[in-house]
């Protein structure tokens, strides 16, 4: 949500607009109507009890419907308030599951609250539930109580949620805490008042009224609290969590105070012209955050919904893509499968036509010629050595996942045996070496290429020496192969790992460049690093770590 204080709620919304016109046309309406002669109060009638021994049972129950028009006027209006407060709470739900919000959640069960005594101002009022209070006093008490409980909850609410920021639903247990607190609270109200056999007068007429025209000081203290919400509490609760609901709740509050100012400066009797304006206003203050909360679902259901289409949309996209690199990839495997075929025979060929010269004319061939024979065959061997690492390149990662137990000391001893070792070049393992299970030809090719790069880069061959190390960390283990060779400068190390790079010319070594870059691209196949330390003329450390357990269904993360 924003914060922007200056931004009017047209600019949130423009739905907020004709929900602030709405609330301010029906709060002002019945005022216009009942100076142009409208009469909202409900019929007053008596029972005729003289004709009462010469009326049929029909007649008689009819009698008494007639009598009881206020009291199923009254019922209408506050179940309908009631009915909003249901619908509200029900709608904050189905908005909590979708935003993971319990700001609104919270206050719609404060509303639900306010209609939960609502419902009981009604039982007490139509005596569907015991009380002892005679009605006259009965209702516009519980009324009175259920407006003042009505803006103390709701302020309660929003505070709530503004002083411990309860809004996420990483705090879902304040809220069921808070949700039983409220149903404590009306329910100790409703016991009050039902179990009460005085109650305090709460309405006034004639030259009774306070101050010559408050006719129910009970409502003026609902009407206070009512303001000071309008005025502090609404407004901080929009500025700090702008939305359509926050500002129809701050919107709300007219409706409202025009109920209060029917109350405490009009109604004189039950069930009279501001008694049901009154009552119908209260509908219309509920009914106000729930059009503002239902404005809300409905703009974050589209959000979501062309969110959940831009995310099919990038999936299908990126499936598609998925397939075209896999063809690609496809087609380039065969690519360089069927040229490194149909390169190595021509190869062969010209290495044996140089190997028949060789022998056929050894005895004519000037030394200039035999060593531009040897040179050229030369050049075919790297050629082939070229072609063979670049088809091991383009494999890597392809190659079926074999995992066994391996020890690492083993596997070195395995790959000194196949290695062109000179002799007084040392490769050995120092101190630990573990033994896990993992997929060894990809370990074993990784390890004989550092090994074999050692021995081809150094300069003092019969004093040379590689040494292997280990240390065991959390998920991985760090491997070392340490040599005493020339090394090289530090600001050649990303070049090492480069494809078809060397930091020697081909013509003081033989090699086809691409080692290194096998190596790389194995090691982070399996999830895990590769480095290098080196300074010139100290030897170099390649450092890479490996997953101690491999993923037997795809790559380690």
């Amino acid at each position: 949500m924003k914060n922007n204080s200056q931004e009017s709620l047209a600019e949130i919304y423009p739905g907020i607009k004709k929900i602030l016109w709405f609330s301010i046309i029906i709060s002002v309406l019945p005022i216009i109507l009942v100076m142009l002669g409208a009469d909202f109060s409900s019929a007053q009638h008596t029972f005729d009890y003289e004709n009462a021994a010469n009326m049929d049972k029909v007649q008689r129950i009819d009698q008494h419907f007639h009598l009881l028009n206020g009291a199923f006027t009254h019922t209408l209006l506050e179940w309908s308030a009631f009915s909003v407060a249901i619908f509200t709470v029900l709608l904050a739900l189905a908005n909590n599951k979708m935003t993971r919000s319990n700001t609104t959640l919270i206050i719609a069960f404060a509303l639900f609250m306010s209609g939960f005594m609502d419902a009981f101002h009604t039982l007490a009022a139509d005596r569907l539930i015991p009380s002892t209070a005679d009605t006259s006093d009965l209702v516009p008490f519980t009324w009175a109580i259920c407006r003042i409980f009505n803006a103390l909850i709701m302020k309660f609410g929003v505070l709530l949620v503004i002083i411990t920021g309860i809004q996420n639903t990483k705090n879902s247990k304040h809220v069921i805490f808070t949700c039983i607190a409220f149903v404590i609270i009306s329910y100790l109200i409703v016991h009050y008042c039902a179990a009460s056999e005085n109650l305090p007068q709460t309405m006034y007429t004639g030259d009774d009224k306070i101050f010559g025209v408050i006719t129910r000081p009970w409502d003026m203290i609902s009407l206070i609290f009512f303001l000071i919400n309008v005025i502090f509490v609404y407004p901080y609760f929009y500025k700090k969590f702008r939305s359509i609901f926050a500002a129809s709740l701050w919107i709300s509050a007219i409706p409202d105070i025009a109920t209060q100012l029917h109350m405490t400066f009009g109604s004189t009797a039950l069930f009279d012209n501001n008694f049901n304006i009154a009552h119908f206003l209260k509908i219309i203050s509920y009914l106000v955050p729930c059009l503002g909360l239902l404005l809300d679902y409905i703009r974050t259901y589209e959000a979501e919904q062309k969110a959940n289409k831009v995310v099919l949309m990038a999936q299908l996209k990126l499936k598609m893509r998925a397939t075209e690199l896999s063809n690609a990839n496809s087609e380039l495997e065969r690519f360089v499968y069927i040229s490194s075929h149909d390169l190595k025979s021509p190869l062969r060929a010209i290495d044996h036509l140089a190997s028949w010269i060789e022998e056929d004319k050894s005895m004519e061939l000037s030394t200039e010629s035999k060593d531009n024979l040897s040179k050229l065959r030369s050049r075919i061997n790297r050629m082939e050595t070229l072609i063979n690492d670049l088809l091991r390149f383009s494999k890597v990662g392809k190659d079926k996942r074999e995992i066994v137990e391996v020890n690492i000391a083993n596997l070195i001893n395995e790959i000194k045996e196949t290695q062109m070792i000179p002799e007084g070049f040392q490769v050995k393992v120092v101190d630990w070496s573990p033994t896990f299970t993992t997929l060894r030809t990809s370990l074993y090719h990784v390890f004989d290429n550092l090994i074999s790069n050692a021995i081809k880069h150094h300069h003092d061959q019969p004093n040379g020496s590689v040494e292997i190390s280990c240390n065991e960390e959390d998920n991985f283990y760090k491997f070392f192969v340490k040599d005493n060779g020339p090394g090289f400068d530090v600001e050649y190390k990303d070049k090492a790992f480069t494809i078809f790079q060397t930091l020697q010319s081909r013509d003081k070594t033989e090699g086809s460049g691409i080692g290194l870059a096998i190596v790389k691209k194995m090691v982070e196949a399996e999830g895990g690093t590769i480095d290098v330390e080196s300074k010139e003329h100290e030897g170099a450390n390649f450092i890479f770590t490996w997953p101690k357990i491999i993923n037997t269904g795809g790559r380690n993360a």
